[in-house]
């Protein structure tokens, strides 16, 4: 990992930490800091975890180390094992799970499903999720909402919405090369993709995409 990445993490981590102790922040945006948060502390213990027999001396006790100070973070709090089926869920019921009456819609469509969210102001949104194979077998899947004509002026901008976003990122739509458009875009490995988390993900996609389209364009057309 280089500076500029280890940078990045960190950045993150302390905006969702301070989002998550920020009473003032909306209930939706403190529980998805609770998300994302969990989220990287799982991963990076079960990193440590796999590496407990290092044979690396100068390794092996860095990494004891760590799982010693995570430890001792989590003294006298009991573990809540979390009911997740086994196995990972299968394309149809991750994409179910993000459905509400009223609210979330989800519909088959070629490689994934379209979620159509109705959105608290009264516009929609239609965020796509695709099911993908990558060249090295890695199954990953794509959340994406097409949002605006690309518009050279808004890219500083875009870049600067990024660093507020947990699950996705404003990136430049190229499938239609005659009309390319900004999207928001969030990848995950399909294997350590929760229900909870592509829910997450498709509800901050709508929100963020229908908020960028609502003030470039007015109108309300994806």
């Amino acid at each position: 990992m280089d500076d500029q990445e280890g940078f990045t993490m960190a950045d993150s981590i302390e905006q969702a930490a301070a989002a998550l102790r920020d009473r003032k922040e909306p209930w939706v945006k403190r529980r998805d800091a609770a998300d994302f948060l969990s989220n990287v502390a799982t991963r990076a213990i079960a990193a440590l975890k796999a590496n407990a027999a290092e044979k690396d001396v100068d390794v092996h006790d860095a990494v004891t180390k760590a799982l010693g100070q995570a430890s001792a973070a989590l003294a006298g709090i009991a573990p809540v094992h979390a009911k997740e089926p086994q196995g990972a869920p299968d394309p149809q019921s991750l994409a179910l799970a993000c459905a509400k009456e009223g609210t979330r819609t989800v519909t088959p469509i070629d490689g994934g499903f379209r979620i159509d969210v109705a959105l608290p102001n009264g516009r929609k949104q239609a965020v796509n999720v695709y099911f993908q194979t990558r060249k090295d077998g890695v199954e990953t899947v794509r959340v994406e909402s097409r949002c605006a004509p690309v518009d050279e002026k808004a890219f500083a901008w875009a870049l600067r919405a990024n660093k507020d976003l947990f699950y996705c990122a404003v990136c430049i739509d190229e499938d239609d090369a005659e009309k390319p458009r900004l999207a928001l875009r969030g990848n995950f490995v399909r294997g350590e993709l929760t229900p909870a988390t592509l829910k997450a993900a498709v509800k901050e996609t709508a929100f963020y995409a229908d908020w960028i389209e609502a003030k470039l364009t007015r109108s309300d057309g994806y």
